[in-house]
């Protein structure tokens, strides 16, 4: 594994475009099962955005299954590398991938730089993004942010489904913006999308 020294973000909690209320916290429950086992939350959350986890991970955000299992030895807590490779071969998003005794969150880092995707020349027409009530009046009032993240997630057609909590934004690429492609088909981009560009679908 390579020595590259990682950057990180010091504030590795992740907000939408709205900022908590003071002294109101998000649960946890569910980084955990009801036995203690291992979730498929906890594991992507370990994978992108854990401070510990990106410590050890190359410039192209892999880790071993070592040090994913280290961070996991608690009480009442059972993890092993089977449970996790379960994870990613019935993870129907592609959003891990193994190389041997690795592995790594293919987007959706924000302790971990990954710049490794692809560029795209010319993006679709729109792009999609999925944002919650609170944080559409202050994307239309200013701009689509990345916020705790390195990049803008958005997709190439509007999700399939999408919770009741989530609005649907549909977005014109802005000229000279970069845009950039992951291999399981998101669409990413660092620079802040003003609202002249974006629509409310829901």
């Amino acid at each position: 594994m390579s020595n590259h020294k990682i950057p990180l973000i010091p504030n590795e909690k992740i907000y939408f475009q709205n900022q908590r209320p003071t002294g109101q916290r998000r649960s946890h429950n569910h980084h955990r099962s009801s036995d203690g086992s291992l979730t498929s939350h906890k594991f992507s959350w370990l994978l992108r955005h854990s401070a510990a986890v990106a410590q050890h991970m190359d410039p192209d955000g892999f880790v071993g299954f070592d040090v994913l299992l280290s961070q996991l030895k608690k009480p009442g807590c059972s993890a092993t590398k089977e449970r996790m490779l379960e994870f990613v071969a019935t993870d129907q998003k592609g959003r891990f991938e193994v190389r041997g005794e690795e592995v790594r969150a293919v987007n959706g880092h924000s302790v971990h730089f990954c710049d490794n995707y692809e560029v795209v020349q010319d993006p679709p027409e729109f792009l999609y993004h999925a944002t919650n009530n609170h944080a559409v009046p202050l994307i239309m009032g200013g701009a689509l942010k990345r916020m705790g993240r390195h990049y803008i997630h958005m997709h190439g057609a509007p999700p399939p489904k999408t919770s009741v909590r989530y609005r649907i934004l549909r977005i014109r690429p802005p000229r000279g913006h970069v845009f950039y492609r992951t291999k399981n088909g998101y669409f990413l981009c660092r620079e802040d999308i003003p609202a002249e560009f974006i629509e409310v679908l829901n």
